[in-house]
């Protein structure tokens, strides 16, 4: 029977289905059997439909994870990789299956959509407004060289995110998020020290707050069927890089 082609099965074997509210509950484990079990959950699969998709979520995962420990990313040894696992998967599942996915898919992506929109909404209501005063009374305490050099950088980042008036945002190559690092540890790192006191005293304020916003975050997620992610715990000069990069796009924010 022919099958029919659509890259749904690969955002079920990822995290794209994992928004449908019939996909069932997370558990944590093996996440290549928790995949297959969300396939399962929506298209009941066969003994030996499961155990072939099982064997080839393991052998994909393997070998995706071979390409990324090589030391280099190879995007396009990755694209074909994908490609080759859709065609396999394609093989195993009836057409009536395969609907089913694609039915589950689009509910996930409507679902998906609405929840960052809900989300984009919250920020700009709750979020973006605190942040920006919070910018601004440090911005009446800048140098107008240091004014100047956040500018300059500020619009640099604009430029890289952007081309012909589309938005580009997330897209820097790594390339350019490795200079651009770069040169904000260079050009911004003077100035988060020469203001650590108002920096320190800006983070303590807004620590309860974004514990809130996180919360609220959260059950916008729930109410959306979202997955829980659960990650180990990051070594501590990840985190501090993480820190570090917060306060580099607070320094670059427009203030008011």
């Amino acid at each position: 029977m022919k099958k029919m082609k659509t890259t749904a099965i690969l955002l079920v074997l990822g995290a794209g289905l994992a928004f449908a509210q019939h996909a069932g509950k997370h558990h944590r484990g093996d996440h290549h059997k928790n995949h297959v079990a969300r396939i399962d959950s929506i298209v009941s699969l066969t003994d030996q439909q499961r155990t072939e998709l099982t064997e080839m979520a393991t052998e994909f995962r393997k070998e995706m994870k071979e390409l990324r420990s090589s030391g280099e990313r190879d995007r396009e040894a990755m694209k074909a990789l994908k490609q080759e696992q859709r065609a396999q998967i394609e093989a195993v599942l009836t057409q009536e299956q395969m609907e089913k996915l694609k039915a589950a898919h689009e509910e996930a992506k409507a679902n998906k959509k609405a929840m960052r929109s809900e989300i984009k909404q919250y920020r700009k209501d709750n979020i973006k407004p605190t942040l920006k005063a919070k910018r601004q009374s440090l911005e009446d305490l800048l140098s107008e060289d240091e004014k100047a050099t956040i500018l300059a950088l500020r619009t640099e980042v604009k430029s890289l995110r952007s081309a012909d008036g589309e938005d580009k945002r997330h897209r820097m190559t790594p390339e350019q998020r490795k200079e651009m690092k770069a040169k904000m540890d260079t050009e911004l790192k003077p100035i988060l020290e020469a203001h650590k006191a108002e920096m320190t005293q800006i983070q303590t304020d807004l620590k309860p707050l974004r514990d809130t916003w996180k919360a609220d975050i959260q059950q916008i997620k729930e109410k959306y069927d979202a997955p829980m992610h659960h990650k180990g715990g990051s070594k501590r000069h990840k985190k501090d890089e993480m820190n570090t990069m917060k306060m580099y796009r607070f320094l670059l924010m427009k203030p008011e």
